[in-house]
């Protein structure tokens, strides 16, 4: 794809890519981001856009690196987006960041250690349930039951 397709694919389809974006990211500037850095390996030539079906494979494209990025927020920044329905006033953000504070004391306390590692490895480092069970030297089933027992908990805890 010469120089010259790049930039008209970067014209007609931006927007509605940005649209995209937003719709699962619920952020106007990481949706920006997302969309770009797709187009830097676009025009870095990293990024391969096949002539037939373009549109497509760029929303798909979209799709994957919205997940990417969402799959990489922190603990903490996954409970405050969740959680965050428009801007919190200072008491209602307080609140949040206590019981966040409380959630992870919670599970530090009532984790397994081997739990509580595997919980940090995924959502404090991002690891992927694969290099999670490489460094544990654990199979990559126990770091799902190790993670599902986890969540199960939370959920019993703070659900009740």
């Amino acid at each position: 794809m010469n120089r010259q397709q790049t930039i008209d694919i970067y014209r007609r389809l931006r927007p509605k890519m940005e649209q995209k974006a937003a719709q699962m990211l619920h952020d106007a500037e990481e949706s920006r981001d997302v969309v770009a850095d797709l187009f830097v390996r676009l025009t870095e030539g990293t990024l391969t856009v096949p002539d037939i079906g373009a549109e497509a494979y760029l929303m798909g494209c979209v799709r994957n690196a919205c997940i990417d990025r969402l799959k990489h927020l922190s603990v903490r920044e996954h409970i405050k987006r969740r959680l965050t329905l428009n801007e919190p006033s200072p008491t209602e953000e307080n609140d949040r960041e206590e019981l966040l504070s409380e959630l992870l004391s919670y599970a530090e306390q009532t984790f397994t250690p081997q739990t509580w590692r595997v919980f940090q490895l995924r959502f404090d480092e991002h690891l992927k349930y694969k290099d999670i069970a490489k460094r544990l030297n654990i199979s990559e089933v126990a770091v799902y039951k190790h993670l599902s027992q986890a969540l199960t908990k939370l959920k019993q805890h703070f659900n009740s």
